[in-house]
């Protein structure tokens, strides 16, 4: 089929856009191909700004508006990221050990698109499989989707989570898919409709750019974990505000003992807490610690292997690549809420 030539000029331009660093790796052991993305303009994610801004700055209160707005407003907050992901721990909460550890620290990158009414209707199709997401031929559902945007299909040791959720400004209407592909302009997209992520089929926790170039990120924040070594299977493996843990887990494959170490569990970091204790040196962390403090994360879906996972978009994870060795201290000293 023909492109329209402005489609076509529109191709060209785009084959260098936002090449985010292709080092950084994504959730099951993928590697990151950057995809094409004009709807989504934000600034420069360049650092210098950063060193000048107070990284505890107030918030603004979210009362009187959701996170769909706020997020077609600044970006500060993705577009589902709303009802329990913004509840602040109570100061009655009590703390146990979690015994965390990991290999490494990597990015479950998360795409928040934004769309409007002028879009055309995509059709969704059930990913084909797991290891290839193009080709399924079961009809979904239809979707509003920008006609440029392009995410790359999975392939041999390379099979991201990518979580993606839309949001219309017309309609201010959010929806999410999870293990989501669409190979070129103007084909189907491919994903399944169970939340962004989908062990837990829960949806947003992830970290935008836009907060942390403010200095404040004012949710909870989602984690993944490697489930064989520290998930437990008890009552399903999952705990709300999970809805599901994932098809494949037993008593094998989510493995912990601690009962209350499950998907869904909630985590968060010592009201005591602080850089210094931690031993982190990135400025660009201290608003991850605070958010951790004041909000906590959640456990949304297994890393599959000896790392874990921060929930975060492109762009805000290129800002935290340098960090990676601070964010492994931040995991190691996260407890579980209890109470």
């Amino acid at each position: 089929m023909l492109l329209r030539s402005s489609y076509a000029i529109a191709a060209l331009l785009l084959c260098g856009f936002i090449d985010y660093t292709r080092s950084i790796l994504t959730a099951n052991h993928a590697a990151w191909s950057s995809p094409v993305h004009l709807s989504l303009s934000d600034s420069s994610s360049d650092l210098s700004k950063f060193q000048t801004e107070n990284p505890l700055i107030s918030q603004i209160s979210p009362s009187d508006r959701s996170s769909a707005e706020i997020f077609l407003r600044d970006r500060t907050i993705s577009p589902a990221t709303d009802g329990f992901w913004r509840e602040r721990l109570p100061a009655t909460v009590q703390y146990e050990p979690a015994n965390l550890d990991a290999a490494g620290a990597l990015f479950d990158l998360n795409y928040n698109v934004i769309t409007s009414n002028r879009d055309p209707l995509t059709d969704v199709y059930v990913p084909a499989s797991w290891a290839r997401r193009v080709g399924g031929t079961q009809w979904l559902a239809q979707v509003r989707f920008p006609m440029t945007f392009v995410l790359p299909d999975a392939g041999f040791n390379n099979t991201p989570n990518n979580p993606l959720c839309t949001v219309n400004r017309d309609t201010k209407q959010t929806q999410c898919f999870n293990s989501a592909a669409r190979p070129s302009i103007g084909s189907p997209l491919y994903a399944y409709n169970s939340g962004s992520h989908g062990g837990s089929g829960l949806s947003g926790g992830d970290i935008t750019d836009a907060a942390l170039r403010r200095g404040n990120i004012e949710h909870a924040i989602g984690i993944l974990v490697w489930a064989r070594r520290l998930l437990s299977f008890h009552n399903g493996g999952f705990t709300a505000p999970a809805v599901r843990a994932d098809n494949y887990a037993n008593a094998e494959t989510y493995g912990g003992k601690n009962d209350n170490l499950v998907m869904g569990s909630r985590l968060a970091l010592s009201p005591d807490a602080t850089p210094e204790s931690l031993g982190i040196s990135c400025r660009i962390l201290f608003p991850v610690i605070q958010a951790l403090k004041q909000y906590g994360a959640y456990i949304v879906d297994d890393s599959g292997w000896d790392v874990f996972y921060l929930s975060t978009n492109p762009r805000a994870a290129q800002m935290l690549q340098p960090c990676r060795d601070d964010l492994l201290k931040i995991y190691r000293a996260l407890k579980i809420v209890t109470g």
